[in-house]
């Protein structure tokens, strides 16, 4: 009995470890960048919801911050439809590739 446990135990940990591995975010790439044109009524808000609509995964007041600094805007400035921004892109990070930086440190 004690030994079908322990062969559970190990199956269950191997199901857990993978899942951690294999489990993928997304954070912002402040280095890799792109360029969006302003609409009409847009704001720095709802730029972000639109660039951020796939993930919950990056606060959207870091991304308005990321942004601000990206082009050198005053907080709260009011954005003018037709000028271009630059915004962060999104990058995968993988459990995986944290525990790699953590061995490695």
């Amino acid at each position: 009995m004690n030994k079908l446990f322990s062969i559970l135990l190990m199956v269950a940990m191997v199901f857990v470890v993978d899942g951690m591995i294999n489990t993928t975010t997304l954070e912002m790439d402040t280095q890799n960048i792109k360029a969006v044109q302003v609409d009409a009524g847009d704001t720095l808000w709802s730029i972000s919801q639109k660039a951020l609509a796939q993930t919950e995964d990056i606060d959207i007041r870091e991304y308005i911050v990321a942004i601000e600094e990206i082009n050198h805007l005053q907080h709260g400035k009011a954005l003018r439809a037709g000028e271009t921004l630059m915004i962060p892109t999104l990058k995968e990070k993988t459990m995986f590739g944290f525990i790699t930086a953590w061995a490695n440190n």
